[in-house]
Parts: C-alpha cells; sequence; structure tokens
C-alpha cells in the first residue's frame, strides 16, 4: 500500500477510535427517573429517592416526578455531581419519616459527597421524636450538608423541620438547612420557615457556604424557643447577601445572652464573614455579631426589632459596618458593646462609617 494511502487509513482509524472513547465518556452519565405511583412518569425506573440515588454514580442525574417521598435521602461520599431535580417546581414533596419507635436520625436529606444539586424540592416535617426528649438534638435537619460534602440547594421550599410534639417545642433541634464539619455550598433563592431553632445553621471551621436570595420566615412571636434565621458559628465563614430574615421573636426573654430570638447571628465565625444588603424585619436583634472578628457589614437594612438593630457585642472587634439602614427598632438602632481601641468611633474597636439610624448607645455610630 503506498505510504501516502496507510497514513490516511492509520489517521481515519485513530479519529474513530477517538469518537468511540469520546462518546463512551460522554454516554457515561445516566438519568434516572423516580415517581412514587407511577402516575405522572409511568416509565420511572423508581419508586423511592433513595433507591435513585443508591442506583447512582458521580456525575448522573435524577429527576423526581411529582408526588409524595415518606423518605430519608442519604446521598454518601462517592457520588460527587449527582444532580437531583424535580420534574416541576415543588411538585415532589420529601417527608421527614416518623421515627418516634426507634428515635434514629431524623434528617430528611444527608449529603456528604461534592458538588450535588438539589433543586425544586418540597421539604417537609414535623417529626413526632415523641418518646427520648432533647436527645436528638443534633439530628432532626432538614437538609444536611456535612463530612467535607459539598451542596447547590436552590429553589426549594423548606419548612416544619421541627417536632410535633408540643413538649418538645423548647428542645434546641430543628434546623432547616445545616452544613458543618468542613463542607460547604451555595443556598440560593429558598423559602424557609416554621423550623424549630435555626433557619440556615452554618457551623465549623473549614466550613464555608454562601447564602443568597432567600425568604427566611420565623414563627413570629412565641413563649418556647429562641430562633434564629441564620446562623455562622464555631469557626465558619459565610457570605450572605440579599436574603429576607424575619419574625424571629422569643417572648419569654428579658433581652439576655442565650434568650433572644435573631434575623442574623455570627456567633464565633471564623475571619472574613460578609453580611451585604440583607432586610431583617420583626425580629427580636436584626443582627447579633457575638464573638466576631473581621467581619465586613454592607447595605443591610434593618428595622421594627424587639430590641437593638445592629448589636455589636462587647466580644467583638476588628469588624467595618458600612452604609447600614437600622431603623424603628424598640431598644438603639445601632449598639457596640466593644472596649475603646482603633476604631471609629475610637470608643469602640470597630469601624462605623456612614451608617444610618435614630438611637445608638455611643455617639457616633449611626447619622440621621
Amino acid at each position: 500500500m503506498h505510504s501516502l494511502q496507510r497514513l490516511a487509513l492509520l489517521l481515519t482509524t485513530g479519529a474513530a477510535t477517538l469518537l468511540i472513547g469520546m462518546t463512551g465518556l460522554a454516554s457515561a452519565a445516566v438519568t434516572r427517573f423516580v415517581d412514587d405511583d407511577k402516575a405522572q412518569c409511568p416509565t420511572a425506573g423508581f419508586t423511592t429517592i433513595q433507591a435513585a440515588v443508591t442506583a447512582s454514580s458521580a456525575g448522573d442525574t435524577i429527576i423526581v416526578c411529582d408526588g409524595s417521598y415518606t423518605e430519608q435521602v442519604a446521598i454518601p461520599a462517592g457520588k460527587d455531581g449527582l444532580k437531583l431535580q424535580t420534574q416541576d417546581a415543588q411538585g415532589a414533596k420529601i417527608k421527614l419519616p416518623d421515627n418516634t419507635a426507634t428515635q434514629t436520625d431524623a434528617t430528611g436529606v444527608d449529603i456528604q459527597s461534592k458538588n450535588v444539586l438539589f433543586r425544586g424540592f418540597y421539604v417537609t416535617g414535623p417529626s413526632p421524636n415523641a418518646t427520648n426528649g432533647c436527645q436528638t438534638a443534633d439530628y432532626q435537619d432538614g437538609i444536611h450538608v456535612r463530612n467535607g460534602g459539598s451542596a447547590t440547594i436552590d429553589y426549594n421550599v423548606i419548612t416544619a423541620v421541627r417536632s410535633a410534639n408540643p413538649s418538645l417545642f423548647g428542645c434546641q433541634f430543628g434546623r432547616a438547612v445545616k452544613v458543618d464539619t468542613g463542607s460547604g455550598g451555595d443556598i440560593n433563592n429558598n423559602t424557609i420557615d416554621n423550623y424549630q431553632k435555626n433557619g440556615v445553621d452554618v457551623r465549623d471551621a473549614g466550613t464555608n457556604v454562601l447564602i443568597q436570595n432567600n425568604t427566611i420566615t420565623g414563627e413570629g412571636p412565641n413563649t418556647f424557643i429562641a430562633q434564629n434565621g441564620i446562623v455562622i458559628a464555631n469557626g465558619a465563614v459565610a457570605n450572605v447577601r440579599v436574603n429576607l430574615v424575619r419574625d424571629n421573636e422569643y417572648t419569654a426573654n428579658a433581652n439576655t445572652a442565650g434568650t433572644t430570638a435573631t434575623g442574623i447571628l455570627p456567633s464565633g465565625p471564623g475571619t472574613g464573614v460578609q453580611l451585604y444588603a440583607n432586610q431583617l424585619k420583626n425580629n427580636d436583634v436584626g443582627i447579633d455579631m457575638a464573638t466576631t472578628h473581621g467581619a465586613t457589614l454592607t447595605q443591610n437594612n434593618v428595622r421594627y426589632s424587639n430590641f437593638q438593630g445592629i448589636l455589636v457585642e462587647s466580644d467583638s472587634t476588628g469588624n467595618t459596618l458600612t452604609n447600614n439602614t437600622s431603623l424603628s427598632n424598640t431598644s438603639f438602632d445601632c449598639e457596640d458593646d466593644s472596649p475603646a481601641g482603633p476604631g471609629t468611633p475610637p470608643s469602640t474597636s470597630n469601624t462605623w462609617n456612614n451608617d444610618h439610624g435614630v438611637t445608638q448607645n455611643k455617639p457616633g455610630l449611626c447619622t440621621h
């Protein structure tokens, strides 16, 4: 065979082999359908979400058709890039199970893989937890991202993550979304309400989360528990942007530490927390900064708090507050209890710059 012919044949064969290889790679990801009763999606291969997750590999897609799914969904490590989404927005309901008899983990969705997508679901309780009191405090979560996992959690409704037993309404559990133990991701465009303790709970060193464009609504005045809309704690870092957080109000308190409901609560976070353009209304305290250093608060709007609008506690230093508005709060619109230091004004250890409010505990924090 002529050398040019042989070269052409080799090139053609190589290209075909490469194309076959690329086709194999492209078709590696699988899409699976789930339908609880096969009514909406008669050809669905699964009737439970967990069965579809178990059958899936990293990078696969699971489409959940309309229906009610009373189950716990666990996404263990090793399924990175898995996508779970509904066929119709909020058409698929994940109901927290009744674990009254066994008192096992009552979390609705447990994510330990990386880069998981969880989109468009209606996640709801309540979970009775009727037999062993408050011992389940660390386990009753709507969605829990943990152990180095990460997820984009968006366009969901997450509601009633709480006990159904009135005698347990004061237990410190019931977090709609919890991200901890060095995990991360984005929590965007969700509607979160009727939680027992916290709407979004982010904690532990190495955890870093974007919380953006969510509507987070507490129970309103109640005598059972001091709720918080967003908590950033124990070394975690979060960028909290353009959320509406409201109606976290605990009426059985005297505005003392640990007994006040809060819109946004950085409590011992890592350095670098950012709060930008959030709307806070009708909370006990709008923004409460405890043991917080190096945070930036910019263009937040705080109104109608039962106590302080913006509170910087005595152990919080090196924070910068710029162009925030805090008005019509029952106590001080702007309060900074930090010691005198290198701040502005010099009576504090934080920097206040062009913040707008009427009442303040030290001159120079807010301007009219």
